[in-house]
């Protein structure tokens, strides 16, 4: 069942009712971020009694129609906040993450601030939903009330399994603090049982996507509920001009950092470059940046966020779907993510075909449509710009439209695999090393003998977006070609918990369980 309202929440200091609902998301990968688009939708409907406002957790600072701060007396606040790398916080909630965490935060800070917050995290982890726990117990210390008990949604089980219970008891907790009319929960509909892909699916003769493969008739004599929109999940909402920027650094905020982050990265030049290893299908290149002018100060346990574009036939596939407009509006847009429910519909709407329109809704049908989805998306890990070209009817009306119905292009993170203290090597003063392994593998083999499938499967050989696109910007360095260095847009992350001790003679034991030993090359020339 949905959590219970917490006893917190009281009335707002100086305020009888809600100046805004403000609904912050820590978005890395675009799943807290269409949950909170989704949560503005609703409260849309539901009659609220003030202005609904849905941002990044970074724009707290952002003014309200009255002056305050958007994070301020008299906000009720829903926080969505994601879980990323070693329970760190999402690139568009680092700033808010490092604000309200110090110390010398006064326990009156947030006073007259009514919460609630909804943490995603994946249970593989140790630290599952951190950034959500430690930002639900952190509000309270610093003066603001717990309007409704916190949730955690696990995405190795299913996020929806966890964030549509929380979600029903949500509406309740507004209405009974008089920001909504309605509190009501609306009855879901029964999708009927999971179809099993072998009633539905066998691999195209001409080989290609195995969705193109999915006998839609078939997929619906096995599920007479049928695929009626209503019964599936609503398009992420289309992102404001600016939605997602970071908010500027205030005094005080970049720390180690610098002014440079995700959303405004700095151009590092390539200092060099070599081929650590290149054999047995494994390829390891040691790169050093030049990160002089940038104002970062790298140490040993941090790492470098590392912006690459969209790979060149995810362009061209995006720009035909597009019918030869162009693709910049697509710079920040993930093409190479795998097709979400979200996606799906909103593929869906685009599909002038009733057949390739109908293989979407079956994909995001749920539970019906759930083993299919594992055949035809997980298993070969399909691309959003594939799916594209698997539907010759989808037709996004503009690059944006397209854009905003996809996660974020986020930043891929490196270990800094060099110290600031060596006189030589990689270290040297602004120039910080990293190591990457140029990422291969296939994906889809075993997809027919595990779902009973006909025909002879697809085999993709897949390769990493980041490190292909890394390996081949340096690889006239590696030749030892001349020219101009080229430059990589970068910025540095700065890590509180993976570090050195401060006593300089504390023996130390350094264990890489599959991790690998980049950062701990920095441990060793720190000391």
């Amino acid at each position: 069942g949905a959590p219970a309202a917490s006893g917190d929440g009281g009335a707002a200091a100086g305020d009888g009712g809600p100046g805004v609902i403000a609904v912050f998301y820590g978005s890395q990968t675009g799943n807290a971020n269409s949950i909170a688009h989704d949560v503005g939708a609703e409260l849309a409907k539901r009659s609220p009694a003030c202005e609904v406002v849905v941002s990044p957790l970074d724009a707290w600072r952002k003014k309200r129609g009255d002056g305050a701060p958007l994070l301020g007396p008299g906000t009720v606040a829903v926080l969505i906040a994601s879980t990323t790398g070693n329970g760190d916080a999402p690139d568009n909630a680092e700033r808010f993450w490092r604000f309200v965490r110090k110390r010398s935060q006064p326990s009156d800070l947030f006073a007259g601030v009514r919460y609630c917050v909804l943490g995603l995290g994946d249970t593989n982890y140790d630290k599952f939903c951190h950034v959500g726990k430690v930002l639900d117990g952190r509000l309270k210390e610093v003066g603001a009330e717990r309007f409704y008990e916190m949730g955690c949604a696990d995405e190795a089980m299913g996020l929806e399994h966890f964030v549509d219970p929380w979600l029903r008891g949500l509406w309740g907790a507004l209405a009974g603090l008089g920001c909504v009319a309605d509190g009501g929960v609306a009855e879901t509909e029964d999708l009927g049982e999971p179809v099993a892909a072998a009633d539905c699916l066998e691999f195209p003769k001409d080989g290609g996507h195995l969705v193109q493969g999915l006998d839609v008739a078939a997929f619906l004599r096995a599920n007479p509920k049928g695929l009626a929109t209503a019964q599936l999940p609503r398009p992420r909402a289309a992102r404001e001009n600016g939605e997602d920027a970071e908010a500027p650094a205030e005094e005080g905020d970049a720390g180690r950092a610098g002014p440079h982050a995700a959303a405004r990265p700095f151009a590092a030049k390539v200092h060099g470059a070599r081929v650590l290893c290149d054999a047995g299908g494994r390829r390891v290149v040691h790169l050093e940046l030049d990160l002089s002018g940038s104002g970062a100060k790298h140490e040993p346990g941090d790492s470098v966020g590392i912006k690459c574009p969209n790979a060149p036939d995810a362009l061209a596939a995006a720009k035909k779907a597009l019918g030869g407009e162009d693709v910049a509006a697509l710079a920040d847009a993930d093409l190479a993510a795998a097709p979400t429910r979200a996606v799906l519909r909103a593929f869906a709407a685009w599909c002038a075909d009733a057949t390739d329109r109908d293989r979407c809704l079956a994909l995001a049908a749920r539970p019906a449509g759930a083993e299919l989805y594992d055949a035809c998306v997980k298993a070969p890990a399909l691309r959003a710009h594939e799916l594209l070209e698997a539907l010759p009817s989808c037709r996004p009306p503009s690059a944006k439209e397209l854009a905003d119905a996809l996660p974020r292009l986020g930043a891929r993170y490196y270990s800094v695999a060099s110290s600031s203290l060596s006189e030589d090597g990689a270290g040297r003063n602004d120039v910080v090393a990293l190591c990457f392994s140029v990422v291969r593998f296939e994906a889809g083999k075993g997809v027919g003998d595990a779902h009973g499938l006909c025909g002879r499967e697809k085999i993709y050989d897949r390769k990493g977006l980041c490190t292909t696109w890394l390996d081949e910007l340096v690889a006239p360095v590696l030749a030892g070609d001349g020219g101009g260095a080229p430059t990589v847009p970068c910025f540095l992350k700065p890590s509180d918990a993976f570090c050195l001790p401060e006593d300089p003679d504390a023996p130390i034991l350094m264990v890489g369980p599959g991790t690998g030993v980049a950062p701990f090359m920095g441990f060793l020339e720190h000391r």
